[in-house]
């Protein structure tokens, strides 16, 4: 039996979609906060380099989301679909 993923022939391009919407609300919550990158950053305790390259989707994916949600006061959950 293969994961639920590989019945799927179009998983990548559902991820890449829900991982850019997470992208967009981040980059909407910033600047409803009036936070630009180098502030969060600066709040983070990281480069403005590393959190750009993971706001862009750039080089491997930063350990620092939970940081990133935890400083614009949201959390991400899963809910099953029908929900």
């Amino acid at each position: 039996m293969h994961p639920p993923h590989r019945e799927n022939p179009n998983w990548r391009a559902t991820l890449r979609e829900m991982t850019d919407e997470i992208r967009a609300e981040i980059k909407r919550l910033m600047k409803e906060k009036g936070l630009s990158q180098r502030a969060l950053a600066e709040k983070l305790g990281v480069n403005e380099k590393s959190l750009s390259r993971t706001l862009l989707d750039r080089g491997k994916p930063a350990g620092i989301w939970p940081d990133i949600l935890d400083e614009l006061g949201v959390e991400l959950t899963l809910k099953r679909k029908g929900s």
